[in-house]
């Protein structure tokens, strides 16, 4: 009888050998250089460093988010097997905000101070789930229920700067 080692599923994201270049006048500057890791699907994921070492750009180059005149990206971005350095744009832009997302630090840079909440949410959801009208406003309530934040239905006409800082800060829908 032989023990076999439990098949391991592949990961949900999978980030190999990523180097990001930018031109810069005369030469080129190195920002990462050879970073890797993996992300199984359920697990919780940081990347560290210090202040300048290539964390934001690390997650923008993930997102494709960095793509400009004189940047290079190289090495492999997988996200549940597809390979996202080899999208065209437009595929690309399906995944962003559809499957692959970010949380930026800061809550207040995060929303349009001129815009409603439900103005805001209702732009992700009809570009995300096709939804319009009454049945966008039912979703965008049932986002900001799930989140605890309390009477969602007023919540959607408030503005940023009428939210408090927890309030505004992005929280993963679970």
């Amino acid at each position: 009888m032989s023990l076999r080692e439990p098949l391991k599923p592949p990961p949900l994201l999978s980030v190999r050998d990523l180097s990001v270049r930018f031109c810069q006048g005369d030469g080129e500057v190195t920002a990462v250089a050879g970073v890797s890791f993996e992300i199984q699907r359920g697990e919780c994921f940081a990347l560290v460093g210090e202040s300048g070492s290539g964390k934001s750009v690390t997650a923008l180059s993930v997102m494709r988010l960095l793509l400009s005149q004189g940047t290079s990206l190289l090495g492999d971005v997988l996200l549940d097997g597809v390979d996202l350095f080899s999208l065209p744009e437009q595929a690309m832009e399906t995944f962003r905000g559809g499957r692959i997302g970010m949380v930026f630090q800061d809550p207040m840079t995060s929303l349009n101070p001129v815009l409603s909440i439900g103005y805001q949410l209702g732009e992700v959801i009809a570009r995300h789930q096709g939804l319009h009208g009454e049945q966008q406003r039912l979703e965008a309530i049932a986002w900001l229920d799930q989140v605890g934040l309390p009477d969602p239905p007023a919540q959607l006409k408030a503005f940023p700067h009428q939210l408090s800082g927890g309030m505004r800060q992005p929280r993963p829908l679970m």
